[in-house]
């Protein structure tokens, strides 16, 4: 996976693959190529085309590792999506030692894919949980069964991890505030009350596509008139900004039970993503994010790691991240859980010096695990 920096250079990209397609319109590189560049210039739709044309040589995508031999092949069981649908390995892993194989399954499979499957040592889900992706971990799991290999994030615990089953596990939780998550159709969301703010979201949206806050039911409907989901998640709004008046919103990664740092995003707006903090514009956010990653115990001490703590003995899966914030109370605010969080160390290092060790103990503690699988 690769991340131009500019609109020109995925431009050119984009533009050097359809000339090669124009010449071989089967070119399988091109296709590939052409489903990173379209996601990144926003067309997910004709990324995912491109896809499926790589796919119908073979189901499986081989990025081998850069120094021959590898010393260990992973093969992936992935889902025909947009990357925020799978584990980003590619990302993470060490791919100058790793092969890793991406076995793809379309969610409109009602058996496992023809074809050979190349030999691997480890075997893990990266299909991430979604309703949309509830028949591909379905198949991963049989997959499974069938290989006789217990896949690192069974596909069978994935599918647990749901926001509303999410919110329910923490419902009495003395640490964690996760508020209750209501799944309504349109009509029925059309017909609810607003007695306080809501946050609203499509059934299946990802990296805030159709998020919004919702004060009263005029908005409700507005919202809903800009909408075509037949399905939303519902829930109520929860006040998290500090006395600053800023809101914070921290990313942990989970591997084999431990708490990593990954990213602190701050933002005036209640509605943070990394990509629209303004983390890059100030040198103090840098500076509390740097904190942040250098010791994960500077922000999450006392009740807030019992929650950290807490959420590793409820989430039962050995790769998982969590976004989550720090409610007025002292407790965990958690948004999600999510086995298919973003996780990379591609930050430009001049602005961001301080997150390259963080990334590291991450990528290192998930080469430990899989070592510890391909052995077992």
């Amino acid at each position: 996976m690769t991340r131009p920096q500019t609109t020109g250079e995925l431009e050119s990209l984009r533009a050097l693959a359809y000339n090669v397609l124009r010449r071989d319109p089967a070119a399988r590189d091109a296709h590939l190529r052409l489903y990173e560049v379209e996601q990144m210039l926003g067309q997910p739709a004709a990324a995912i085309a491109h896809l499926r044309l790589a796919l119908q040589s073979s189901r499986v995508v081989t990025l081998p590792a850069l120094a021959a031999p590898a010393e260990l092949t992973v093969l992936a069981i992935s889902r025909i999506a947009q990357w925020e649908a799978n584990t980003p390995l590619e990302l993470i892993i060490d791919t100058q030692h790793t092969t890793l194989h991406r076995y793809y399954i379309d969610d409109g499979d009602t058996q496992l894919p023809p074809g050979d499957v190349p030999a691997y040592d480890v075997l893990f889900n990266t299909i991430g949980e979604s309703e949309r992706a509830a028949s591909a971990l379905k198949l991963a799991g049989l997959f499974a069964e069938r290989a006789q290999r217990r896949p690192i994030n069974p596909p069978e615990i994935v599918a647990t991890i749901g926001r509303s089953a999410v919110a329910q596990r923490f419902a009495a939780s003395p640490n964690v505030v996760a508020p209750a998550v209501e799944r309504l159709e349109a009509e029925a969301l059309r017909a609810r009350a607003v007695s306080e703010p809501l946050v609203v979201r499509p059934v299946g949206s990802q990296a805030g596509i159709g998020l919004a806050r919702v004060e009263n039911r005029e908005a409700l409907h507005a919202y809903l008139e800009e909408q075509a989901s037949p399905a939303y998640f519902v829930m109520p709004f929860v006040d998290y900004s500090n006395d600053d008046g800023f809101f914070r919103k921290y990313r942990v990664i989970f591997v084999a039970g431990t708490a990593y740092a990954c990213h602190l995003a701050i933002s005036p707006r209640w509605m943070i993503h990394y990509y629209n903090a303004a983390m890059a514009d100030h040198q103090w956010m840098r500076d509390e994010e740097a904190r942040f990653i250098a010791n994960l115990d500077s922000v999450f001490t006392g009740r807030l790691r019992d929650a950290l703590d807490e959420i590793s003995a409820a989430i039962p899966l050995e790769y998982f991240g969590i976004d989550c914030a720090i409610a007025r109370d002292g407790r965990l605010l958690l948004f999600e859980a999510d086995a298919a969080m973003l996780v990379h160390g591609t930050d430009p290092p001049d602005l961001y010096p301080y997150k390259r060790a963080g990334f590291e103990r991450i990528q290192t503690a998930l080469g430990a695990l899989l070592r510890r699988a391909a052995w077992a």
